[in-house]
């Protein structure tokens, strides 16, 4: 070797020697971005979510209740004494079937009723009876007179789950008047009262059978129950529905049935791993809901723990190459965490070709997580790095590499969840269709289900994910 070759190269290692100090002097500290707007490691309150579920009622088994509790026959033979008088009547009555309208909350319920009377003036002489003679009839040697009688049966849902039931009658509307005066008394009015009051006497057992027959609490409580277990929506992920509360808007009328929006309000979230173990609480009491809702907006927080996000991960990176500038460095390992709102990987890396082969490194990188549509994927943007060895020429190996190596790691930090979250809505819609007891269907639709925002906290990656749909609980 010739001395003028020897300088060049000796000031060469001189020349590389001061670039790896300075390089190494200004090794840089990894700078964690914080997420905009969020909380630190924790994602902002989640909206409640209000399942507007509507609930048919039948009117057929209030009607039966009407027909068989209201009597088709009212025989009054013997005489009767209208109080206060010295009169007495008789009367026969036939019911015609009601007809029955809904308006809101109440059932009109009116019919026909068909009737003969006759009305006598007891006569008293010293104390001994006389016997009544007859003063006049209607509908006896002549078509039966008719009478038109309603009453309004307003319907409540009360807080102890069952239908609360109010008859109110109304004033009875005769067709064909027959005018019976005996001493200025209103026999035919006295009568068409008396008729309306022996109808009414028929309303505690109405309101009793209606009670019975509605059935809410039995077509509920088992509702309330499947809402709380957890619904499988994939090998290890499980939705939880959560209830809250629920409310009821009042009843209202269309054609023969009645309807309730009963509104559950709940905090749903799904998990990853081992099924969930679930103590089911009992139906609470029913609170007024005065608005009706259009079926349901869920919020819907999918948690996803960074240990299977690594599971995920590490096919995708470890073992993958990357080359630059005759450098290659091969990823061994992954970790992941969340600092402060923000996804930071771990990369444990070996030189593999090149001066540094055999060496091995830490990358660091940490950016903000959040939803691609168009990838459908969780992806990291605004990635900062650092890499840690002790070797200071490795670190000179991070200045000339950083940029590849960043960049190949960032395009694989990517968690596919477009296929995962439509299997979730099809899954999802399929466990809101089902039996509810005995006698009641659940029948749903979710329409839509879609990614809104990613958080990271310490231990999870939490997707908040946005659905709407339809439900209804209809008699079977």
């Amino acid at each position: 070797m010739s001395r003028r070759a020897g300088v060049g190269l000796l000031g060469l290692v001189a020349a590389l020697t001061v670039t790896v100090v300075a390089l190494a002097s200004c090794r840089r500290t990894l700078r964690v971005p914080r997420p905009i707007g969020a909380a630190r490691g924790a994602p902002p309150a989640q909206q409640p979510t209000a399942f507007a579920i509507d609930v048919d009622f039948d009117l057929a088994p209030i009607v039966a209740t009407l027909e068989t509790q209201v009597p088709t026959v009212i025989d009054q033979s013997e005489w009767e004494n209208v109080p206060n008088t010295p009169v007495a009547v008789k009367y026969h009555v036939v019911r015609e079937p009601f007809r029955v309208t809904v308006s809101g909350n109440s059932i009109h319920a009116e019919t026909t009723l068909r009737f003969s009377t006759e009305a006598c003036l007891r006569a008293q002489f010293g104390g001994v009876d006389l016997g009544c003679p007859r003063m006049g009839s209607c509908g006896i040697t002549e078509p039966l007179r008719r009478v038109d009688v309603a009453f309004n049966v307003r319907i409540d849902v009360g807080a102890d789950w069952t239908l609360a039931p109010h008859m109110v009658p109304e004033l009875p509307r005769t067709t064909d008047p027959c005018r019976i005066t005996v001493l200025q008394v209103d026999v035919m009015g006295y009568v068409t009262r008396r008729i309306g009051a022996r109808l009414m006497e028929s309303s505690p057992r109405v309101e009793r059978r209606v009670r019975e027959a509605s059935q809410l609490r039995s077509r509920i409580e088992p509702l309330w129950a499947l809402l709380q277990q957890p619904v499988a929506l994939d090998r290890n992920a499980w939705l939880l529905v959560r209830p809250q509360r629920i409310t009821a808007t009042p009843l209202t009328g269309f054609g023969r049935r009645i309807n309730t929006s009963i509104v559950i309000h709940a905090a749903p979230t799904v998990t990853i791993g081992p099924r969930p173990t679930i103590a089911v609480a009992p139906l609470p009491a029913l609170l007024p809901e005065f608005t009706r809702r259009p079926g349901f907006t869920a919020n819907i927080d999918v948690q996803i723990p960074l240990a299977e996000a690594e599971l995920v991960l590490r096919p995708r990176i470890v073992g993958r190459e990357f080359t630059t500038r005759g450098q290659t460095v091969r990823a061994e390992s992954v970790r992941l965490a969340g600092r402060d709102g923000a996804f930071v990987a771990t990369v444990g890396v070996r030189f593999v070709r090149g001066w540094f082969r055999g060496a091995t490194a830490t990358v660091t990188l940490a950016g903000l997580a959040r939803y691609d549509a168009r990838l459908g994927a969780i992806v990291v943007d605004s990635l900062d790095y650092t890499i840690d060895a002790r070797s200071l020429f490795l670190r000179a190996a991070d200045t000339l590499m950083q940029s590849r190596v960043r960049s190949e790691i960032a395009s694989r930090l990517r968690l596919p969840l477009g296929g995962r979250v439509e299997q979730m809505r099809v899954r999802g819609e399929r466990a809101l269709n089902r039996a509810v007891g005995q006698h009641a269907q659940l029948q749903s639709a979710l329409r839509t289900l879609a990614p809104s925002s990613v958080y990271v906290t310490q231990h999870d990656i939490i997707v908040r994910v946005t659905g709407a749909g339809e439900a209804r609980v209809v008699s079977r």
